[in-house]
């Protein structure tokens, strides 16, 4: 997991979602280059893609340990990063190790 100083909060939000927009099978990846000090991490996944709080959670926790594996990388380069869930994923698939593992890898692919 990563600090919550580094997570954007709810009210700095909406500054960070005009940058370059990234897509991957299920969303899209919006990164920005921070003119702050540190540099801020987002998942968004909202109750269309996964009904229940316990999936959503599990999906957040795979996306901060991808950016905590990235982060001096993404530090240096002063970049913020928004993972957007835009399409439906059925429990199954969260579940699914062959699925979490090329999710995984588009994320990263994404990022770097």
């Amino acid at each position: 997991m990563i600090p919550a100083k580094l997570k954007i909060k709810q009210n700095e939000f909406m500054n960070y979602l005009r940058g370059k927009r990234s897509s991957f099978s299920v969303g899209e990846i919006i990164s920005k280059t921070s003119t702050e000090q540190s540099p801020k991490y987002a998942v968004v996944i909202s109750k269309k893609v996964l009904s229940k709080a316990h999936e959503r959670n599990i999906l957040k926790r795979m996306c901060f340990a991808i950016i905590a594996e990235q982060l001096e990388k993404l530090q240096n380069d002063k970049k913020s990063i928004i993972i957007l869930f835009q399409k439906k994923i059925s429990p199954e698939q969260i579940n699914n190790s062959e699925y979490c593992e090329q999710l995984i890898s588009e994320i990263k692919k994404t990022i770097s």
